[in-house]
């Protein structure tokens, strides 16, 4: 009598339990026979509403028996490669792998032919990250994400259609179609008008040294044309606005009637001002940080680091307010005490919590979460990412950086992240033997990456929007477009909002990259002039010709995501 073998039930196990969630779901499965597995176990056939869809997808199932498991690892799992590369990355339909933990009784899935395909050579087996997992609360937006990629797979840019570039039509259930229509349109700037700011109802616009507020539901002038010599847009909080006035005195202007609240003699950088948590931080042009009460304009408590000019705008992180301070006045750059520091003081009554002091020069670059904050250094020509934790201000690792920062570097949750001049995006853990990652990116004119959740979104080639898992670099989903992008992503809630050279506006569902709406849209330039507003359910920007757009993102006014369901 032949024996089955002992391996048997736990291969079974996966097949089965993926088996049981998509037929519980009405998709129709076939099982491949074991005689003539050629490296897939099953093939599943989508439908909707019990009707079939035309998208199938091939899938290899692999079944961890318990923590000791050849596939799995500390970060997720791995399914083996072997002599299946060339099967999984040519194959018409998508290729997925899904892993089966039958100790949690959880399933787990990659998109190998998206993975393969990538890749500059076969590896000898694909991650399966602890996040991705298939259960019937992802099912719907898996098929979507599959489907998103099947759509275009295999299909070169020169014959795919219109329809094929905008992305699929399956939307996931918790992202349908989004309605992105022009608000309305001010035409009364010039080109060097910066983007707005907003703040108590009315957007603030700086062009060519001037000040005009416009109302923020109808884009129509409230108060305009006055005269500053501000470099830029002014500081705003408190239904105020904040700027000096010359030559040594700061001022406060009511909102929206712009009458004089009051004026204190000080000099202050209007560059770094900022408003946080009911307080003005202005620093000085000779040195120091002066915290205001800005009713009154009354100083609260001692003036903070006298002589020391401060690098970057005041915020908070892990319940502190973090500064950078430069060499102190009067020192030159060569000297041992002039590289600057970094404080973190206690927002209530400014009680210095502690002090970092930097190897080389300090750079006005950070970023910050609650579990790290991560600072850039140049020592002897070469920058270095500085991991520090934000209680303590103790040091806890550094890296060098090969070709130094193209932009500030941005943090998630479990790292930080700095895009290089070489256009590579660059990880590393906040641990000190978190194994880093690194993703190559093919844009021409670098554009800064975006931390939104777990995420990364890089535009990692011209016309190419990536999402990587912030702590594994694996691709979640990618978005191409016809026209080059143009702006690095904006995202509000659960919505990405980019903008391409072919004059469009397109809304994505951050979760999967499905396609969820576009507008036509005039262009902005990064960069100098800031960065566009989101405000009252609207994406408000300075365009080309001196013209201000708002578009209407489908929101309300408390930021939350109005969707057409269809």
């Amino acid at each position: 009598m032949a024996t089955v073998p002992p391996t048997r039930r736990i291969e079974l196990a996966g097949v089965n339990a993926l088996r049981t969630l998509l037929e519980d779901l009405d998709h129709v499965v076939h099982t491949v026979d074991g005689g003539a597995d050629m490296g897939e176990d099953l093939i599943v056939d989508f439908t909707r509403g019990r009707k079939r869809t035309g998208r199938m997808i091939a899938v290899q199932v692999k079944t961890a028996g318990g923590r000791s498991s050849k596939y799995r690892r500390a970060s997720g799992y791995a399914i083996p490669v072997g002599s299946h590369a060339g099967d999984w990355s040519t194959r018409p339909i998508p290729v997925i792998g899904v892993v089966y933990d039958m100790e949690a009784g959880r399933l787990f899935w990659v998109n190998l032919t998206k993975v393969l395909r990538a890749a500059p050579k076969p590896p000898r087996y694909v991650k399966v990250p602890f996040d991705a997992e298939l259960s019937k609360e992802t099912v719907e937006q898996f098929v979507a994400e599959i489907d998103a990629y099947a759509r275009v797979m295999g299909t070169p840019d020169e014959e795919r259609t219109p329809a094929d570039s905008d992305g699929p039509t399956v939307k996931p259930s918790r992202a349908r179609r989004v309605r992105l229509t022009t608000s309305w349109k001010n035409p009364s700037f010039t080109d060097q008008a910066h983007h707005p700011v907003w703040t108590q109802g009315s957007f603030i616009i700086w062009d060519h040294y001037r000040l005009t507020l416009i109302d923020g539901r109808t884009g129509k002038r409230q108060m305009g044309g006055i005269r500053t010599l501000l470099p830029h847009v002014p500081t705003a909080g408190d239904q105020a606005l904040f700027l000096p006035a010359v030559p040594d005195r700061l001022k406060a202007l009511n909102l929206p009637t712009l009458r004089l609240r009051w004026e204190v003699r000080l000099r202050v950088d209007p560059a770094t001002m900022a408003f946080v948590e009911g307080v003005l931080y202005a620093p000085g042009q000779d040195g120091g940080l002066f915290a205001l009460d800005p009713r009154s304009g009354a100083q609260r408590g001692p003036t903070l680091l006298p002589g020391q000019p401060i690098l970057t705008q005041a915020r908070i992180a892990a319940c502190s307010l973090i500064v950078l301070a430069g060499p102190p006045a009067g020192q030159g750059s060569g000297t041992q005490q002039s590289k600057g520091c970094a404080l973190a003081l206690d927002p209530s009554d400014g009680e210095q919590r502690w002090v970092y002091e930097p190897r080389g020069l300090l750079l006005p670059h950070w970023a910050a979460s609650d579990q790290m904050l991560y600072l850039l250094e140049e020592v002897e020509s070469v920058q270095y990412l500085v991991a520090v934790h934000p209680t303590s201000g103790e040091e806890s690792r550094r890296w060098k950086l090969a070709h130094g920062a193209a932009f500030p570097p941005v943090a998630s949750s479990s790292a930080g992240h700095v895009l290089d001049r070489s256009g590579i995006l660059q990880t590393y853990g906040s641990l000190p033997r978190r194994r880093r990652w690194s993703y190559r990116t093919r844009q021409r004119t670098p554009l800064a990456p975006v931390v939104a959740r777990d995420l990364v979104l890089v535009v990692s080639a011209p016309h190419v929007l990536t999402a990587l898992d912030a702590a594994t670099g694996t691709e979640r989903w990618c978005f191409e477009e016809r026209g080059d992008f143009t702006t690095a992503p904006i995202v509000v809630e659960d919505i990405v909002y980019v903008a391409h050279r072919g004059g469009r506006l397109i809304a994505l569902d951050l979760g999967t990259g499905v396609r969820l709406g576009s507008t036509p849209c005039h262009l902005w330039e990064e960069g100098e002039r800031g960065q566009p507003t989101v405000a009252q359910g609207k994406l408000v920007f300075s365009g080309r010709y001196g013209v201000v757009h708002s578009v209407d993102l489908g929101l309300s006014d408390d930021g939350k995501i109005h969707r057409d369901h269809v």
